[in-house]
């Protein structure tokens, strides 16, 4: 009897504990997100979306994301929390997206926060020997070692809070508790650190993958007349109309963080259309070609998990997905007088 008590009790135990531990958490959340809305205010922070609000997010709590820009480029802060070695991580971010992918399979971190050390081959790191915790990957070490300039690496180079550049985006982390004059601090850092990265990534040589894939480029480019954009890795022309096609070789992470190239046509609409529909005879020309077929207010086109080397589809793709986002942009703001570009 006395056994059945105690483990009676032990389990009410834990399963106040448990229920305690779940309201102190939510209760705990609840402040930080009150503290956050403060912090912004102060900041001269706005609670309005920017244009890179719809980026990919990693989290499972997220307070509401503030936006401000600095020095003319759009800044997000915020702050979020996830489950980490069984234990809750909440912290401050701050965001500073770039107006393009880097398209280097980069990652620049906290080798204890990243998950650098599964990515690239060995010979990819030890290019950031003056930062104890900090290292450096890519896909190609030559413009990586181009990539980390003296004033990157100075920047690189701090105390207060963890940083991380990738493809996408410079990062800063710090506390969830950090206060209006630490952010602004972290804010100026963040995009100065941006702003070296992206100044040396315009001058980086071209990578082994753009140079494999330019014979092919090259003969639906002068076909197509499509212009090569920086470090041919994509291609686009303008329709006219405020729609343009691009055909972009693509990069993402899959599973175990493995490269995964694909190659992405598409034409894309400056201005959202409301309701875009594409109709069955042109979609079955888009998907007789690729993997996947995607219509968006932003745009329709399609992807083709991995990269095309044969200048016919590709070239039989970009024919048929220009007609395809000709016909839906006539359908949503009327017939055009005259042929497109």
């Amino acid at each position: 009897m006395f056994e059945i008590l105690m483990w009676t009790g032990f389990g009410a135990l834990m399963v106040g504990g448990t229920a305690f531990a779940i309201v102190w958490g939510r209760k705990e959340w609840r402040e930080s997100c009150q503290r956050w809305r403060v912090v912004s205010t102060r900041l001269g922070a706005s609670f309005d979306r920017g244009p890179h609000s719809d980026r990919p997010m990693y989290g499972d709590k997220f307070a509401d994301e503030a936006h401000v820009v600095r020095n003319d480029r759009h800044v997000y802060l915020g702050i979020r929390s996830y489950m980490r070695d069984d234990m809750r991580d909440t912290y401050t971010y701050v965001d500073v997206p770039f107006d393009e992918s880097l398209k280097l399979g980069l990652t620049i971190g906290d080798l204890g926060r990243s998950f650098i050390g599964r990515r690239g081959s060995d010979d990819q790191y030890g290019l950031l020997p003056e930062l104890q915790y900090v290292d450096a990957c890519a896909l190609d070490r030559r413009q990586l070692e181009a990539l980390l300039t003296d004033d990157v690496r100075r920047r690189l180079d701090h105390a207060g809070y963890v940083t991380f550049v990738t493809d996408d985006k410079v990062r800063l982390e710090g506390s969830q508790y950090a206060k209006a004059d630490d952010v602004r601090v972290w804010i100026d850092e963040a995009v100065a650190l941006h702003d070296a990265v992206w100044a040396a990534w315009q001058t980086l040589p071209r990578s082994e993958t753009a140079e494999m894939l330019a014979p092919t480029w090259r003969k639906v480019a002068d076909r197509h007349k499509l212009t090569f954009g920086r470090h041919g890795l994509h291609m686009t022309r303008d329709l006219g109309r405020g729609a343009t096609l691009w055909v972009e070789a693509a990069l993402g992470w899959s599973a175990f963080n493995r490269v995964r190239w694909a190659t992405v046509v598409e034409v894309r609409f400056e201005s959202p259309l409301d309701q875009p529909t594409l109709g069955s005879a042109a979609r079955d020309a888009i998907a007789r070609r690729v993997e996947d077929v995607f219509v968006s207010p932003h745009g329709i086109g399609g992807r083709i998990g991995d990269l095309v080397t044969s200048h016919k589809l590709l070239g039989e793709l970009v024919t048929a997905v220009t007609e395809a986002g000709q016909a839906v942009l006539e359908a949503n703001t009327g017939p055009r007088d005259g042929a497109y570009r």
